[in-house]
């Protein structure tokens, strides 16, 4: 157990020092310094994630195509944009994480798949 508590912290470490992560909490920073543009930010990221999570049988194609529209405009922000491209960059970092750590350990799941959101 003490291996892998050292290598999650050893990831945590490397995750902290990358680029993406200093990139993304300098336009973090830069962003809570105009708290109008990141209440925009923040709305904006609140509907994709409810969009995200819509009701099967949702269109979800055509409420992020009016997502991206009604946002459109501030995205042209470099500061909005830098913070989301940031944050998107990390978010794949850790799906990728995510999905290597999955498929190392067989947890027996295959009776009930067809219930489990990946």
């Amino acid at each position: 157990m003490d291996e892998i508590r050292q290598c999650t912290e050893a990831l945590k470490k490397a995750l902290r020092e990358s680029d993406d992560y200093k990139g993304f909490a300098k336009a973090k920073a830069a962003l809570e310094a105009n708290p109008e543009l990141r209440e925009k930010v923040m709305t904006f990221r609140r509907r994709n994630h409810e969009i995200q999570n819509l009701k099967e049988g949702t269109d979800v194609y055509t409420e992020m195509e009016q997502l991206e529209e009604e946002y459109h405009e501030i995205r042209k922000n470099p500061l909005i944009s830098d913070y989301l491209q940031y944050e998107l960059g990390l978010c794949r970092i850790m799906q990728r994480i995510n999905l290597s750590l999955v498929g190392t350990v067989d947890l027996d799941i295959g009776d009930f798949k067809d219930i489990i959101k990946w």
